[in-house]
């Protein structure tokens, strides 16, 4: 109907205007203007009304994320369970004891998250935080995830005739938590789970309200582990006190004790993931998958799991494993290099967007009671330490998980994840153990067991160990023009010069040659290996060739780095033209520009066709002889003979709209 519409306008507007050629002329082109503006008026407006639909559009999507918070500090809001009695042991689950809600009732600090976190829906009814991390900046410390309390020391120094003051509680006990130390002046416990329902204990500290606070009071009480933001981990921290007053009442006995005791357990429950990591990793049944038959061996207890004694078939550990590591997300078959002849450090290739993860399987799901017996269970190395890779003394707790890795400039660096066999055995999943870039790696599982026995027990420690490598197998170099950061094609050209950026590739061999031009011919200046990010700025031909050893695959490109147009057009038409050639061109007139591309010269009959233009011919048009006028007159006729059929048509269109 639109177009109907602006058909009939232009026929309307067109017979009504005078009919000598120059009016014509004027015709159409008014005409033309017409049909352009009312067409735009036309498509701005359904823009316009396209526009604010899809603006209706977006609203109602953004809406659903609304209730989403971003933040690197987010408060927690937990439960806060007030017991009547000394030394109680704080006992608040499995009791009538009810708790109130912090922000309801005020706990003697703040506890709050750190870090870059955004809030999602809950989890299993935890309110639940996705963790945002880049893990290439962790290598300082810095792009961490932390539990802080900021509190103050009012109930330290508060008088306890008249207001409640913290008391030094004298169990060992936090609800169902054993302590190795008395509570004291307050204790934080921290535990984690990785199914919500068998949970760990990661760290307790006790006596901490002891003196003024540290920091003003901010104090980190537990740092986030890269292990539980990749599976996704569930935590529950509670921060026990005890308080006192004088209750006023007088008594005849003078050891009476006539004050009033009251415990509080504050206690938060929330859940993080790295959702983003996640995903990215591979999941248990993807393929190709690499199981590995570790070093196994039983090292000695308070050695630094020193000893490489194998396991004798009387040992309570032969016959059976603790668990299975194994990777996959890789791409191809597995490597070695040379020499390896007994495939002890298996090397795997990873292309762009593929995340390598190793993952454990843990067989012996009941730590406590290994390979099915009552007597043997995993116990804490209060003392552990490993001496190969320099570990020094600390509490592994039951079972210490250690990680080794090497860069490509054989910077090494060591994470350590204590208490490891326990938090794997919150879960019958495998879980990941860390997702893998470029570089060298050595694992290592320390344990100790406890062999019970009616008169002295046995203690043994084992250590499992394996190394592996991964490479990118891509066989890629970018050139990057140093005047603009863009990155540079095959045969390109520059004056400024331009780097070398292998994309984060370390491991690739790169050897790049410099060609020069002295006396017309070209010369071999530069014959060398290069490194990632060099830079190059002399003038000359530059070809360079990139080798993957891991898969025997090379790459070539060619830059031009200068002002010479001969060279730039040799860079450009190589396989077309010698150096030879062009300059025999150069002789002949032929033209060479800064881009690199070649003009032939121009003849004195090119020259006359060029300036012969559309107005040239239309001024030099003879007049129309008697013959092509009737032609001509024949084919207006018929075309006034079409509008006038059509004419009562579109007339009573016309009526219609007006």
């Amino acid at each position: 109907m639109f177009g109907k519409l602006l058909e009939m306008i232009f026929v309307r507007f067109h017979e009504r205007i005078t009919m000598n050629i120059i009016s014509k002329k004027i015709s159409l082109y008014l005409s033309l203007f017409f049909i352009i503006s009312i067409s735009t008026t036309g498509c701005f407006l359904f823009k316009k009304k396209e526009a604010e639909t899809l603006s209706e559009s977006s609203t109602e999507d953004i809406s659903q994320y609304t209730e989403t918070k971003e933040s690197d500090h987010i408060d927690i809001i937990g439960d806060i369970y007030e017991i009547d009695g000394k030394d109680g042991g704080f006992q608040y689950s499995g009791t009538s004891i009810s708790s109130e809600k912090t922000d309801k009732i005020k706990p003697y600090g703040n506890f709050y998250l750190s870090g870059n976190f955004v809030e999602i829906d809950q989890i299993d009814g935890y309110q639940a935080f996705d963790a945002k991390k880049d893990y290439s900046a962790d290598q300082d410390g810095s792009n961490t995830f932390t539990f802080n309390y900021l509190y103050d020391d009012y109930l330290l120094n508060t008088d306890a005739s008249s207001e409640w003051t913290l008391y030094s509680d004298g169990a060992k006990k936090v609800d169902e938590i054993a302590l190795d130390n008395k509570v004291g002046n307050g204790c934080f416990v921290i535990q984690s789970s990785f199914d919500g329902k068998k949970w760990t204990t990661d760290s307790v500290v006790t006596n901490v309200f002891s003196e003024k606070p540290k920091s003003k009071g901010d104090e980190t009480i537990f740092k986030v582990t890269d292990n539980q933001l990749i599976n996704g981990c569930f935590y529950k921290i509670t921060i026990a006190y005890e308080v006192y007053m004088d209750s006023g009442e007088k008594s005849s006995n003078p050891l009476a004790d006539t004050h009033l005791y009251k415990e509080f357990a504050e206690v938060y429950k929330f859940y993080i993931i790295d959702s983003s990591e996640n995903k990215k990793a591979a999941k248990p049944n993807t393929t190709p998958k690499f199981i590995f038959s570790p070093s196994f061996v039983l090292s000695g207890v308070d050695t630094g799991y020193s000893e490489k004694n194998d396991i004798p078939s009387d040992n309570v550990h032969f016959g059976w494993d603790i668990g299975e590591f194994y990777i996959n997300g890789f791409s191809g078959n597995v490597q070695y290099e040379n020499g390896d002849s007994k495939k002890q450090n298996p090397i795997f290739l990873k292309n762009v967007g593929d995340k390598v993860t190793l993952w454990f399987d843990l067989k012996q799901t009941d730590i406590l009671n290994l390979n099915g017996s009552s007597n043997l269970s995993i116990v804490d190395d209060e003392k552990g330490s490993d001496q190969s890779l320099k570990v020094t003394a600390q509490n592994f707790k039951k079972g210490a998980l250690i990680i080794k890795f090497t860069d490509y400039q054989n910077k090494s660096t060591t994470n350590i994840y204590t208490d490891y066999l326990s938090a794997a055995s919150t879960t019958s999943a495998d879980t990941k153990v860390q997702l893998f870039d470029e570089g060298d790696y050595e694992i290592a599982l320390d344990y100790k067991i406890r062999d019970s026995k009616p008169v002295l027990d046995k203690y043994y420690g084992y250590r499992i160990n394996f190394k592996f490598s991964i490479r990118n197998s891509n066989c890629m170099v970018y050139p990057i023009d140093l005047s603009n950061g863009s990155e540079m094609r095959d045969k390109s050209i520059t004056e400024t010069g331009f780097r070398l950026d292998t994309a984060r590739s370390r491991y690739l061999d790169l050897i790049t040659k410099r060609i020069t031009l002295a006396d017309n011919t070209l010369d071999l200046r530069v014959n060398e290996i290069s490194s990632d990010l060099d830079e190059f700025t002399d003038e000359g031909i530059y070809e360079f060739t990139v080798r993957n050893k891991y898969t025997n695959e090379t790459a070539t490109k060619t830059i031009y780095v200068g002002t010479n147009n001969i060279l730039k057009a040799y860079i450009k038409y190589s396989e077309k033209y010698s150096l030879a050639d062009l300059n025999d061109m150069k002789e002949k007139g032929f033209e060479f520009t800064d881009d690199g591309s070649i003009i032939e010269p121009t003849t004195e009959a090119e020259t006359f066709i060029e300036t012969i233009t559309p107005e040239t011919i239309i001024e030099t048009t003879v007049p129309l002889s008697a013959e092509n006028y009737n032609s001509t007159s024949e084919t207006t006729n018929s075309t006034v003979e079409e509008t006038e059929e059509t004419r009562e048509e579109k007339e009573h269109f016309w009526s219609d709209w007006f």
